[in-house]
């Protein structure tokens, strides 16, 4: 019970300016403000260090009511190093296989906020069907997903705010599920659970 928009940032081989993001994120900002209606931003994108302007919009778009799924980034490193996977304002999410061990890939650390799968994940591929994908940009998907059906349960008009949605999706997280590939314990042993119904 969503609407799903597409807002491309970045060009067909995966890359782009930030300026392109941010001009995304303020689209998305409009549109927002315009409809009144819960909203959810899935980010399956990022790079190194820090860029103060995204952090900026997210956090500000975040006590507006928009509330954001990030993956946290394929280095097998610190999430910390990387934007926007280190917004504090963000839900950052790590990958997880199909026995709930830690990715070999996923970024890791106190930025980490949760984890979702993200190993041999079904996908669309445009004009070709489905493939598989490995990355926790497969990861976010799942956690956006979740916070949209939460949201949509509220009914249109009574959305909760985006710190409410974020500590409900952390509240209702199976604690201790995860097996840690050795480097990752500094993450939360969270995993994404789905109630249902919510």
């Amino acid at each position: 019970e969503v609407s799903l928009i597409s807002v491309k940032v970045l060009s067909d081989s995966g890359s782009g300016p930030w300026s392109a993001t941010l001009d995304g994120l303020n689209w998305i900002q409009q549109q927002h403000q315009t409809s009144g209606r819960g909203s959810v931003v899935n980010m399956s994108l990022g790079g190194t260090g820090e860029q103060e302007a995204i952090e900026d919009l997210i956090g500000q778009m975040f006590t507006e009511g928009i509330c954001f799924g990030i993956s946290a980034g394929n280095s097998d490193n610190d999430a910390c190093n990387y934007t926007p996977a280190r917004t504090p304002d963000a839900v950052t999410i790590g990958a997880t296989g199909v026995e709930d061990v830690t990715a070999t890939f996923t970024n890791y650390g106190s930025c980490v906020d949760i984890h979702a799968p993200g190993v041999n994940i079904l996908s669309s591929v445009p004009n070709e069907g489905n493939d598989e994908y490995s990355g926790t940009s497969m990861s976010a998907p799942h956690v956006v997903g979740v916070m949209a059906r939460y949201i949509s349960s509220f009914g249109d008009g009574n959305a909760p705010s985006a710190q409410d949605v974020t500590d409900w999706l952390v509240s209702t997280a199976t604690v201790g599920a995860i097996t840690f590939l050795p480097g990752h314990e500094s993450s939360p042993n969270l995993l994404l659970y789905a109630p249902c119904p919510l």
